[in-house]
């Protein structure tokens, strides 16, 4: 994949915890995730590069990373009720993302249902349809930890 972008949001996040007001730090970790999501189904960046920065973000004790971070699984899990609308090609990015954040473990325990019922939801759908299709795959990249849901 190619990483030329990488560095941009890693000094822009870092850059984060420098700012003093809450509601801007808020904002722009916003504009970071909002960043990474564009970067992942344009191709900037792979599913496993993101998952690296997530598990990265998700140890950070302070600065941007952890709002990042939370920002990324919040506006994933926020954004379920359209998924159906997505083009297959980021319908699927999406659902390997997904699953390989439940597969490391990545989903803080607050928004562990929400994942989970996310997929189960997916894989009540029609067979042929796309959605059963993201339930698949989502399964399919956890599958090493399905024991524990």
């Amino acid at each position: 994949g190619r990483s030329g972008h990488g560095g941009v949001v890693n000094g822009a996040a870092a850059g984060l915890g420098a700012r003093s007001s809450a509601s801007a730090s808020a904002a722009k970790a916003k504009e970071c995730s909002d960043r990474l999501f564009s970067e992942l189904y344009c191709g900037d960046i792979s599913v496993q590069d993101l998952v690296d920065k997530m598990r990265t973000f998700s140890q950070a004790q302070s600065g941007a990373e952890p709002l990042v971070y939370a920002h990324l699984v919040q506006s994933l899990l926020a954004k379920q009720d359209h998924f159906a609308m997505l083009p297959d090609c980021e319908l699927d990015v999406t659902a390997i993302f997904l699953g390989q954040l439940l597969r490391f473990d990545l989903i803080p325990a607050s928004k562990l249902k929400d994942a989970v019922r996310c997929v189960i939801s997916a894989l009540r759908q029609d067979k042929n349809s796309s959605l059963f299709r993201f339930g698949r795959l989502a399964v399919q990249q956890f599958e090493p930890r399905l024991q524990e849901f």
